[in-house]
């Protein structure tokens, strides 16, 4: 037994059917995807603590690299460019 189902309104005159729109995000749910989101990041650190050593430890790192590479090519006049690395 083959069960027949009807064609909407939109195949019988041969268009496609198009998704439904989204509904829009008010602000307050945008305040509270967001902190969803970030509670979701901070249960993943928590989860994993070797993350957070990457978290501490790559921002350290590229600063010592970047001091080290372009250390002694750029001047500016007036600071220093570890000084100026902290700072930007």
């Amino acid at each position: 037994m083959t069960t027949v189902t009807s064609p909407t309104a939109a195949d019988r005159e041969g268009r496609p059917t198009a998704p439904a729109p989204r509904p829009r995000v008010s602000p307050g749910g945008w305040l509270r995807h967001s902190l969803a989101i970030t509670n979701r990041n901070l249960l993943h650190l928590l989860r994993d603590p070797t993350l957070m050593t990457f978290v501490v430890l790559q921002p350290v790192m590229f600063v010592v690299l970047f001091n080290y590479v372009f250390g002694g090519a750029m001047n500016f006049p007036g600071v220093d460019y570890a000084q100026f690395l902290i700072r930007a």
